[in-house]
């Protein structure tokens, strides 16, 4: 070796104890601990042997020693043989704050040192160097002939005291064998070896070149002293720059590759370059570490700490910027040991600029992002691996289709990256060939999340369809302020009824004669009304007559495009203005009055023809009464009104008007009397409804009140007016009597009624009374051969009148 010696950086790889980071557990049989300093340790622990059932079942683990590829490696030794160089065993001891091992009186220890993934357990191949310090008195390390072929060059100093054979085994043997006394820090006595690609390294520490006039003494138990194994990280020529590494931090640990779940996510780089420990003639004159950012990346934060932990952002001057990290070690820096032995690691924080910038950067369906950190070592760069981070841009296809026919309506296509928002929602200017609106209220948004999309946004035609099912005019009078009532039933079928809100449509009665509008409402699907209640104006009409109507259904109002459907466009129908008939001896025919109108008509929408329903008014009547005077006979009537509407008659109100020469003096002080008639009410002695399917009928009777007549002088009394007389009265029943001295002749009665049924029907019947005789004859009378009785005058000189009693005779005579 000499000053132009350089070692290759590939071998990197030094266990250290980390303060802070690094710790030890021990494994197999008991292992005692106590406080210890020497080399840079400050405690020792240690395992007594008794026997050799020991071998390869005891040992330490050092947790946490360094890294390899961002992985953690711990270092397990196992010791796994040994051989006593006097009669008694003596501690086997490895230190905490420093890897090192002491024995106590042990010709050899052999041990496995093996490189440990911590985080998996399992051996990690690696290539890497220990400088071996202190070799005297016959010292010497013996590799394994299992490590040997792992080994690569073996440095010692120009004058160095140490030697090198090969045994016969295939091991390998650097030793010192003159016996020279030496300090740690003599490099002479010092030797730097390298292993590559492998996950171990065996050796023992000895003394088997021990000259034989040379004995082990026996071991102190008590002591901590011993035959000292200890290494350092300097190594005896300079080193080459190692290459720097560089890693994504993720949840799996340390990555080279990883894909960016949300263009929204901040991720961090690790950069790591390892300084070996450098003896002062090999302290580096420039240090710079410098990673360019890919395009569409930008720094967010970082920091630069050592192994341990520790801010070192003094060490350097900062040049860094948004897209990049440029830090170069102070020149004081370089000069000093503090510098050195330290894994510097930079983490830095990015995140993707926007994602209009990415557009650019587009390869197929992602952005890759290509990344490595260069460090510079007196003028001279290594580079890192590469590492990469892919961002995802995804497909999205949106289909806008017709719900009903799966028709495609409109397709959008776009694309955007892992982590961006999406809102997809219903077009509003899409319509079908009659010009209605498609509406939908699906939306699609989310966050796209590692896969193409692909969405439906189903759309329908809100449908409103009104139509008037049936008109209904019942017949009414016609008066100025009057109208025929009238209902008008609708149906509503809605599909989608919440977009319907807005749609305003009326419903118009035309009269067809004049074109005239004589009703309008504008409604709305919200309208609970199903029946409209109406009435068509009577003010230009008279009675009897026919009204034709057109009824229609007409959109008012329709911002949204909805579809409106309706049938009800000039739905023809009428009706009728009452008859207001007045019934009279003239609407008589073979002894019947029978009278009917039209009550109602119904339009059906689905039927052409006008449907009529009608009211009659049915009774026998006599027009003629032939009668004596002083007789009595029956007015009376029995009336049917009959209803295709099912109305009912609760009442006719039948009166009967007659002269007032033809009311008894009597009871013509009981009814009312108007100029020269008197009203005589006449009362309901039976009443009957039916109903059935096709009609209701109500019938009734009427009859003249109940007369009373008094015995001796035919006087005519009302039940009310019984008490007015103390003399014998008679049952006249319910007859209409003629005053006995009533001139001869015929006489009108009229029987009158209220009006009745939606066409106001009236009786006016006429009964023409003949008296065509006397109930008492006189000597002078022309109806002699008729008359009841003839009246003969007697006079008080008379004799003895024919057939008279005595009691009579003596009446007659004032007696």
């Amino acid at each position: 070796m000499n000053d132009e010696t350089e070692i290759s950086g590939d071998y990197s790889f030094i266990a250290r104890w980390i303060d802070g980071v690094t710790t030890v557990s021990t494994f197999g049989g008991r292992w005692d601990s106590w406080s210890y300093s020497y080399g840079g340790a400050t405690g020792i622990l240690g395992h007594l042997p008794t026997n050799d059932r020991g071998k390869g079942n005891i040992g330490v683990t050092y947790h946490n020693v360094g890294m390899h590829n961002g992985r953690v490696i711990d270092l397990k030794i196992t010791v796994t043989d040994w051989e006593k160089g006097a009669n008694n065993y003596g501690y086997i001891f490895y230190t905490t704050g420093a890897i090192a091992h002491i024995q106590q009186s042990y010709r050899y220890v052999k041990q496995r040192w093996e490189f440990i993934d911590a985080q998996t357990g399992q051996p990690v191949k690696l290539s890497g160097y220990m400088t071996i310090t202190d070799i005297d008195f016959h010292q010497g390390v013996t590799f394994d002939k299992n490590t040997v072929p792992h080994l690569g060059t073996i440095y010692v100093t120009e004058d160095s005291n140490i030697s090198v054979k090969k045994e016969s085994d295939g091991a390998l043997t650097v030793y010192d064998p003159f016996r020279v006394n030496a300090d740690p820090s003599d490099l002479w006595a010092q030797f730097t070896f390298l292993y590559r690609d492998t996950s171990f390294v065996e050796f023992d520490w000895n003394l088997k070149n021990l000259p034989s006039h040379m004995q082990i003494g026996e071991p102190n138990i008590h002591a901590r002293g011993g035959e000292f194994f200890g290494f350092t990280g300097k190594k005896l020529a300079r080193t080459a720059t190692i290459e720097p590494e560089k890693y994504i931090q993720s949840d799996d640990g340390l990555v080279t590759s990883s894909v960016l779940e949300s263009l929204h996510d901040s991720f961090s780089y690790l950069l790591i370059h390892k300084v070996p420990d450098e003896l002062d003639e090999f302290y580096y004159r420039s240090y710079e570490i410098r990673d360019d950012l890919p395009a569409g990346l930008e720094v967010m934060n970082y920091r630069i700490v050592d192994q341990e932990g520790r801010d070192v952002s003094l060490y350097f001057d900062d040049y860094s910027t948004k897209n990049k990290i440029h830090l170069v070690a102070k020149p004081a820096v370089l000069k000093t040991a503090r510098f050195y032995d330290t894994d510097y690691r930079i983490e830095v924080e990015v995140r993707v600029i926007d994602a209009k910038e990415l557009e650019k950067l587009i390869d197929s369906d992602h952005v890759l992002f290509r990344n490595v950190v260069r460090v510079s070592v007196d003028d001279k760069p290594k580079v890192s691996e590469e590492v990469t981070t892919q961002l995802f841009r995804r497909k999205i296809v949106v289909d806008h289709i017709d719900k009903q026919t799966e028709e495609l309506l409109r397709k959008v296509e776009e694309h955007k990256f892992d982590g961006e928002s999406y809102l997809y929602e219903p077009f509003t200017d899409l319509e079908d060939e009659e010009g209605n609106r498609y509406r939908s209220r699906v939306t699609h948004s989310g966050v796209v999340n590692g896969r193409d999309l692909s969405f439906v946004i189903p759309y329908h035609i809100p449908i409103l369809e009104v139509n008037v099912d049936s008109i209904q005019i019942d017949t009414s009078k016609a008066e100025k302020d009057g109208g025929l009532p009238t209902q008008l039933t609708l149906t509503k079928e809605a599909e989608y009824e919440e977009d319907l809100s807005n749609l305003r449509f009326m419903v118009e009665v035309v009269e067809e004669s004049t074109d005239r509008v004589v009703y309008e409402k504008e409604l709305t699907l919200s309208d609970e009304a199903d029946v409209l209640e109406l009435l068509l104006p009577t003010d230009a009409v008279e009675k009897v007559e026919k009204i034709d109507y057109l009824v229609t259904i007409k959109v008012v109002d329709n911002p949204d495009n909805n579809k409106f459907v309706t049938d009800t466009k000039d739905l023809a129908t009428h009706g009728y203005t009452a008859t207001e008939k007045v019934l009279t001896i003239n609407d008589l025919e073979n002894g019947v009055v029978d009278y009917t109108a039209v009550a109602r008509t119904l339009r059906l929408r689905e039927k052409d023809a006008v449907q009529e329903f009608n009211e009659s008014i049915r009774f026998d009547f006599d027009p003629m009464i032939r009668s004596k005077t002083g007789y009595g006979f029956a007015i009376d009537l029995a009336p049917t009104f009959s209803s295709q509407v099912h109305d009912t008659v609760e009442s006719f109100d039948l009166q009967v008007k007659v002269p007032q020469e033809l009311v008894d003096s009597q009871i013509h002080e009981v009814f009312v009397a108007r100029e020269k008639e008197v009203i005589i009410p006449l009362d309901q002695t039976w009443a009957l409804a039916r109903a059935g399917d096709s009609r209701t009928d109500s019938s009734f009777t009427y009859e003249f009140p109940e007369m009373r007549v008094e015995r001796l002088t035919g006087n005519l009394f009302t039940e009310n007016q019984v008490s007015r007389t103390n003399r014998e009265l008679l049952d006249g029943g319910r007859n209409f009597y003629l005053p006995i001295w009533l001139d001869l002749g015929r006489y009108d009665v009229t029987l009158e009624s209220n009006d009745v049924g939606k066409n106001h029907i009236q009786l006016a019947m006429t009964k023409s009374i003949d008296v065509f005789a006397y109930m008492y004859a006189t000597m002078d009378s022309a109806t002699k051969e008729f008359d009841e009785l003839l009246l003969t005058p007697v006079f008080p000189e008379t004799t003895v009148p024919n057939g008279w009693s005595d009691e009579e005779i003596a009446w007659l005579k004032g007696g």
